[in-house]
């Protein structure tokens, strides 16, 4: 059982949840069962994930935009190897038009390009302090 704020090493979380340990959303028959965000490449996660282009993570961003029910989300915190449990989300809805992903691209070091945004919405309330600690942030 994952516990909210706690760490876990990519070879944890696709033990208890299947899926790749390299992929930033792992998938089992055909469905996405978490998301592992990296932090430089998701500045606005959990709330809102920035997919690249390729193959594999294209195809999983459309599964997932399309997908119901939650899922647990992770967050690799810059700086650090291993992956916070944030909470349990799900989509919201999704974007594919270049003019408003370009407008969403918050990255600090954009390389590569984004072919879809999704928004998640939280289905348990997160108790990350870090989490916590950015929202208070942004309120000031």
């Amino acid at each position: 059982m994952l516990t909210i704020g706690k760490t876990y090493k990519r070879k944890e979380i696709a033990a208890e949840l299947g899926g790749s340990t390299i992929d930033f959303l792992p998938m089992v028959n055909g469905k996405v069962v978490c998301a592992c965000l990296r932090e430089e490449l998701n500045p606005s996660a959990p709330k809102i994930i920035l997919a690249g282009f390729g193959p594999q993570r294209e195809k999983s961003a459309a599964i997932l935009s399309k997908q119901f029910g939650e899922i647990p989300v992770f967050i690799r915190w810059e700086n650090e190897n291993e992956w916070e449990y944030v909470g349990d989300f799900g989509t919201e809805k999704s974007l594919t038009n270049s003019k408003e992903i370009k407008e969403l691209d918050n990255r600090k070091n954009p390389k590569g390009g984004i072919s879809r945004v999704i928004y998640l919405k939280e289905i348990s309330k997160s108790k990350s302090l870090r989490l916590c600690a950015s929202a208070v942030e942004k309120i000031r």
